[in-house]
C-alpha cells in the first residue's frame, strides 16, 4: 500500500503504480483526482479522504477490481454516478461530506457496506442495492426511509440516529437478518406525549472533581481514561474510568448526549455501572473502573472482510463453562434492559468486558441505545427480538471457539450434550421469523438449564 502526500498536480502515471492493490491519498490535498487513476487496473482499495475533492473522474469507472472506496471528509454534494458502474464495489464511505441527494444509479449493485454518516440527506434513493448488509446514516435529515429498504433481506446493521424520522417502513421490524438498529434522536422516539415519564437526570460531575490518568482504551465514540473522582470536599477520592466523547457529528452511533441520558436507567450487575456524567463543553461519562489486569474485551470489532461480525485474536479459545457464564451475564443484562423498554443497539463481543478466568461479563458502550416505549406495545417484542439475533451472533462466535487450540479435544459426553443444546438455542435466536425468536427472559431460563 502506498501512503503519500501527493500534490494535485502530480500525475499518478509518473509513480509507476500499475500493479498496486491499495492506494492511500488521504490528506493529499488533491483538488481533482487525475484521470490516470483509471490505469490502476489491479486497485482494490482507494482512500481519498480529507481532501477538497467534490467530484471523481469518469476514468474511475475502469477500476474493475475496486472493492473499497473511502471519501470521508471531502466536499461532495452528491455521490458520483460513475461509482454505480463499478462491478466489484463492496464498501463505500462518504462520511462527513455535503451530500444532499443520491441517485439510485450511483450505488453499485454489489454494495454491502454503505457509510453516509454526517451529511445533509433528506431522502434516500427509491432503489437500493439488494445485498446491503451494513448502512450508516446517523446525523442526516431523513424524514422517511424508502420502502425498498425492506427488500434488502441481508441487511443486518443500520444506524439511523439523529435524523428526522417520524415512522419506519412497514415490515422493517420483521426483516429476517436485522440485528443492530440505532434510532435515538428521532421524532418517532419522542417522549413528550402523555404517559411517557422523562428519563432520570444524570448525576453531573464537575471537571474539577476529576483527576485524569493514563488512557485505558479508545473506540468510535471516544476515549477511556483511568481517573479519580472526589465527589465532595474532603471526601476520599474514588478510582473510576471516564469516557470522553468525540464530537457528536463524527460519532457513527449518534449524539453522545443520548448515552448520557440513559446512564441512570441502566443499573444491573452485568452492565458497566454509570456513576455520573460530565457536562458540556467536554461531554463524558464517569464509569466504574474495570481493572485491565482483571477484565478484558471479549472480542474485537468487525474487519473489512467480516463486515457485521466481530473478530477475535488468533488462537482465542474458551471453555464451555466460560462461554455459558458470559452468555448468561449478557442475556441477564439484556433481559433487564428490555423489561424497561431499552435496547442496546450495538450488542457485540467488542462492547462486552469479561473476567477471563471465570467468563463473568459486563455489557458496555451504550452509544446506540434508546428507549423504544414510544414505538408502542406492538413494536416492543419485535425490537427485543431484533437484539436477540445480535445475541445469537455473539453466542455463535463464542461457541465456534469452544475446544479450539489451548483447550484440548472435547471428550466428555456431557459437554457435547451441552454444546448441542447451546447450538439449538443459537438457531432459535437467529430464526428468520423475528416473532418466533425467544425473548431474553426465555434465553436466561434456557441457559440456566444447560
Amino acid at each position: 500500500m502506498l501512503a503519500a502526500g501527493l500534490g494535485s498536480g502530480v500525475l499518478l502515471r509518473s509513480l509507476n503504480l500499475s500493479g498496486i492493490l491499495e492506494l492511500n491519498l488521504k490528506k493529499a490535498g488533491l483538488l481533482a483526482l487525475p484521470p490516470q487513476i483509471g490505469e490502476l487496473s489491479q486497485l482494490t482499495k482507494l482512500d481519498v479522504s480529507l481532501s477538497p475533492l467534490s467530484d471523481l473522474p469518469e476514468a474511475i469507472g475502469k477500476l474493475s477490481q475496486l472493492r473499497i472506496l473511502f471519501c470521508l471528509g471531502c466536499r461532495f454534494g452528491s455521490v458520483p454516478i460513475v461509482l454505480g458502474t463499478l462491478p466489484a464495489l463492496y464498501m463505500l464511505s462518504f462520511k462527513s461530506n455535503k451530500l444532499t441527494s443520491i441517485s439510485p444509479a450511483a450505488l453499485a449493485p454489489t454494495l454491502e457496506w454503505l457509510i453516509l454518516t454526517d451529511n445533509q440527506l433528506t431522502t434516500l434513493p427509491s432503489q437500493l442495492p439488494k445485498g446491503l448488509r451494513k448502512v450508516m446514516l446517523t446525523n442526516n435529515k431523513l424524514r422517511q426511509l424508502p420502502e425498498a429498504l425492506v427488500a434488502c433481506a441481508d441487511l443486518e446493521l443500520i444506524r439511523l440516529a439523529d435524523n428526522a424520522l417520524e415512522r419506519l417502513p412497514a415490515g422493517m421490524l420483521t426483516m429476517p437478518k436485522l440485528s443492530w438498529m440505532g434510532l435515538a434522536g428521532n421524532p418517532l422516539l419522542a417522549r413528550g406525549g402523555a404517559g411517557f415519564a422523562p428519563l432520570p437526570a444524570p448525576r453531573w460531575v464537575h471537571p474539577d472533581e476529576l483527576s485524569f490518568h493514563e488512557q485505558l482504551g479508545a473506540g468510535g465514540g471516544g476515549f477511556v481514561h483511568r481517573a479519580t473522582w472526589t465527589c465532595a470536599p474532603g471526601a476520599t477520592p474514588v478510582a473510576c474510568a471516564v469516557k470522553v466523547f468525540r464530537g457528536a457529528a463524527s460519532v457513527t452511533d449518534g449524539d453522545p448526549a443520548h448515552e448520557i441520558d440513559l446512564g441512570e436507567a441502566l443499573s444491573h450487575p452485568n452492565v458497566i455501572r454509570v456513576l455520573g456524567a460530565c457536562p458540556a463543553p467536554q461531554l463524558g461519562l464517569v464509569l466504574e473502573l474495570l481493572e485491565p489486569g482483571e477484565w478484558t474485551e471479549l472480542g474485537l470489532p468487525p474487519s473489512f472482510a467480516t463486515c457485521t461480525r466481530d473478530t477475535y485474536k488468533a488462537g482465542t479459545a474458551f471453555s464451555l463453562a466460560q462461554v455459558l457464564t458470559t452468555l448468561q451475564g449478557v442475556a441477564a443484562a439484556c433481559a433487564h434492559l428490555h423489561a424497561k423498554r431499552f435496547t442496546h443497539g450495538d450488542l457485540y463481543a467488542h462492547n462486552t468486558m469479561i473476567q477471563p478466568r471465570t467468563g463473568e461479563a459486563k455489557v458496555g458502550d451504550f452509544g446506540a441505545a434508546y428507549n423504544y416505549e414510544p414505538l408502542g406495545p406492538s413494536s416492543a417484542p419485535l425490537i427485543e427480538r431484533i437484539e436477540v439475533r445480535a445475541f445469537g451472533c455473539m453466542a455463535e462466535e463464542l461457541a465456534q471457539r469452544v475446544g479450539l487450540e489451548g483447550t484440548g479435544p472435547i471428550h466428555s459426553a456431557s459437554i457435547a450434550a451441552k454444546l448441542t443444546k447451546l447450538t439449538k438455542l443459537i438457531e432459535q435466536c437467529m430464526r428468520p421469523d423475528v416473532a418466533a425468536r425467544p425473548s431474553f427472559a426465555a434465553i436466561v431460563a434456557t441457559l440456566a438449564d444447560i
